[in-house]
């Protein structure tokens, strides 16, 4: 399947333009009317190790809808599947419970909690790493 087919459940449509990451397969995510709520993505790929960064930002008004649940599990399975890759994951600063809810919410586990490993505005946090590995994907239902 080409990723111009993606299966995306009505929810991501191919559209969002690079931020310098041309590994990066990003989408926009849309609400049932088709209105753009937020935006989610596959980047940071890595081939050589066959690994990929699963990444969601849902519009304030947007938020606790299943929006960004929705996605990220779109996502990991698209990075799986489609990208072919083994290993997906997910990094959240440890700040950000509401993200944070969204991963433990979605088909990824906790694997750890990493020390001062992501700078978000000039700072460095602590990040909780989730992860889905292609072997655990066949044990979620489609």
């Amino acid at each position: 399947m080409s990723r111009d087919e993606t299966p995306t459940d009505g929810i991501l449509s191919d559209g969002i333009l690079s931020d310098g990451d041309e590994t990066a397969h990003n989408f926009i995510v849309l609400d049932s009317d088709g209105s753009h709520v937020g935006s989610a993505g596959v980047n940071r790929v890595d081939s050589q190790n066959s690994l990929a960064n699963v990444g969601y930002w849902i519009a304030p008004e947007a938020t606790g809808k299943g929006f960004a649940t929705r996605a990220t599990n779109l996502l990991l399975r698209y990075a799986i599947e489609e990208v072919g890759l083994n290993r997906a994951e997910i990094w959240i600063s440890t700040e950000n419970e509401p993200s944070r809810a969204v991963a433990e919410r979605s088909m990824a586990t906790h694997e750890a909690t990493l020390r001062q490993c992501l700078v978000l505005n000039g700072r460095a946090h602590d990040a909780h790493c989730y992860t889905l590995l292609a072997e655990e994907l066949q044990n979620h239902a489609t």
